[in-house]
């Protein structure tokens, strides 16, 4: 990666990686027009951009990079291919989850576009994006406060509240959020703390159950020290037997929750679905909308919530394996993209796209933050 702090003129890099970075965490909108308008921003804007700078000549490994993007968004037209009496363009609510695998070859790009740009001011830069990531998951609470104030934080009546605001439901901002609180761990600069208090808050008030709950497992792993075995196992232990006694009081109701309960439905119907299949569907998959895969799991719903069931039914074993080298992919450019990762697979059984363009953007925040930690050195 060639990232240089020192130099001047570089201003439209920050600026455009910016838009690129801010669009794959806002793009899951509650209008669906504006959904396709910021993942067309993010999707094509690096694009432009290199060809703008003319720097779209390629490497030998990012020519191998790129053939393997269009090796996979060929396996998935083969699968909608083969489905095409279910294939559907209806982009309202989740059913265009079932379509994002194809934006990795967009990442591809972004993956290469990122390559050959340098950033001014790298604290700066991770300054303001969470500055306005701050601003607009706030100006979100206070949207869904005045369209719906008696179910605001009122976990009797989330459901209504849910699918208000600025995105498509709370449980999609309850996960970015989750995920930016974990990523910023990893990261150096001014009020990081400040901010990441404001996104937990901002959590809170989602009341989105796995987000909240991934998050603080998630945190706990992340600050356990190894070092100091009495005080980990004395933390451990205190959230276990707390996490115990309220499954036992259950408060919320959460062991019979429709809600929570449908999520090993899924499960057991897809474990049913594929043992009734042949070995066309098992490696292709079994159909191309949300509407068909709930007729077909036989269970209330919009999809099998959990990533890896659909890349199973939507794309088959193909899809399975694309699941797994996509998330390879990110942990093997960046280690320590573990616990994002982890927690990205954590709240993912309660709902999570295949492809998740916001989960790149961790690697770029964690990367640029590591240059930056060796300017500093360099100059010390």
């Amino acid at each position: 990666m060639y990232l240089d702090t020192s130099k001047k003129g570089l201003n439209s890099n920050s600026f455009i990686l910016m838009l690129i970075l801010l669009a794959s965490i806002f793009f899951n909108n509650s209008n669906p027009y504006l959904r396709i308008l910021i993942l067309s921003i993010w999707a094509f804007l690096p694009l432009f951009h290199l060809i703008v700078l003319n720097k779209f000549s390629l490497s030998k490994n990012e020519m191998l990079l790129l053939l393997f993007g269009l090796f996979w968004v060929m396996v998935f037209l083969i699968s909608i291919l083969k489905n095409h009496d279910t294939f559907s363009l209806n982009v309202m609510m989740a059913n265009v989850e079932s379509y994002t695998p194809f934006l990795f070859l967009f990442q591809t790009i972004f993956f290469i576009y990122f390559n050959k740009i340098r950033i001014q001011n790298i604290e700066n830069f991770l300054f303001y994006f969470f500055f306005f990531v701050s601003l607009i998951f706030v100006l979100d609470v206070v949207y869904r406060y005045f369209l719906e104030p008696e179910c605001f934080m009122n976990y009797w009546c989330r459901t209504q509240a849910k699918k208000i605001g600025i995105f498509s439901t709370t449980n999609v901002s309850g996960m970015l959020l989750g995920f930016l609180i974990i990523s910023s761990t990893y990261l150096k600069f001014s009020y990081k703390n400040f901010f990441a208090s404001i996104l937990f808050v901002v959590l809170v008030t989602t009341l989105a159950r796995a987000a909240i709950i991934s998050t603080m497992i998630v945190l706990v792993l992340r600050y356990i020290n190894l070092d100091r075995p009495i005080s980990s196992i004395f933390l451990l232990s205190l959230i276990f037997s707390t996490i115990s006694i309220y499954l036992f009081y259950d408060p919320l109701n959460l062991l019979s929750d429709g809600s929570l309960l449908s999520k090993f439905d899924f499960f057991t119907a897809s474990i049913e679905v594929i043992k009734n299949s042949n070995t066309f569907d098992l490696i292709f998959g079994f159909g191309s909308s949300f509407e068909y895969m709930a007729v077909l799991l036989g269970v209330s719903g919009w999809s099998a919530h959990a990533p890896i069931l659909k890349s199973l039914l939507y794309y088959g074993i193909l899809g399975v394996i694309f699941f797994f080298l996509y998330i390879a992919q990110i942990f093997f450019a960046e280690k320590k993209m573990f616990l994002p990762i982890l927690f990205f697979l954590i709240c993912g059984l309660a709902g999570a796209p295949i492809f998740w363009p916001s989960l790149f953007t961790g690697y770029v925040l964690i990367f640029l933050s590591q240059e930056l930690i060796k300017n500093k050195k360099i100059i010390s």
